[in-house]
């Protein structure tokens, strides 16, 4: 993703807010219907069509029952992959990064700022998050999924300005 495209999101990010209200147009289907997910009251839901189980929060966030709240924590991608591999939320051990093909599977494309069912994954940020997937390219890169918007792209693996450091949300397999 060069720094164009970032300065766009960013300025549109501005324009539209942070609203944690999401701009749905209810005359497409959705993509991801709440139907889709079976809430496991632990702070994690599973999807029936994927077979994942995802953190209904953003790292850094907190769950309390009914919606995620705190701030959303920031990472450098080889920070972030290593939180999948150390924790042990909700009891299990096996989380780590989703790679881009699971992380666009719960993007809701029907919405914006955020992009993705707030009823199931509550409170997520509108920037950027990491998944376990190196960009073909090179060594540099890894691809990134936007929730603002809903598009993916690459980014650089490391930044020195924590503005450019992205988010995460862990999965599991569970089929």
């Amino acid at each position: 993703m060069n720094h164009f495209q970032k300065l766009g999101f960013t300025i549109a990010l501005v324009a539209f807010g942070l609203s944690a209200e999401a701009a749905c147009l209810n005359s497409i289907p959705a993509a991801t219907p709440t139907s889709r997910f079976i809430d496991n009251a632990d702070g994690t839901v599973s999807d029936t069509r994927t077979g994942l189980m995802w953190m209904r929060c953003s790292l850094g966030q907190t769950w309390t029952g009914t919606t995620c709240t705190g701030t959303a924590a920031q990472y450098e991608w080889a920070d972030a992959l290593a939180q999948g591999q150390s924790s042990g939320f909700a009891t299990h051990t096996d989380w780590r990064l989703p790679n881009v093909k699971e992380l666009i599977t719960i993007v809701e494309r029907r919405c914006g700022y955020p992009a993705i069912n707030a009823d199931i994954f509550p409170a997520t940020p509108t920037w950027y998050y990491w998944t376990n997937s190196p960009a073909v390219s090179g060594t540099t890169h890894a691809h990134v999924v936007a929730f603002g918007q809903g598009f993916d792209g690459t980014d650089a693996k490391t930044h020195v300005d924590p503005m450019w450091h992205y988010h995460v949300r862990l999965v599991r397999g569970v089929r």
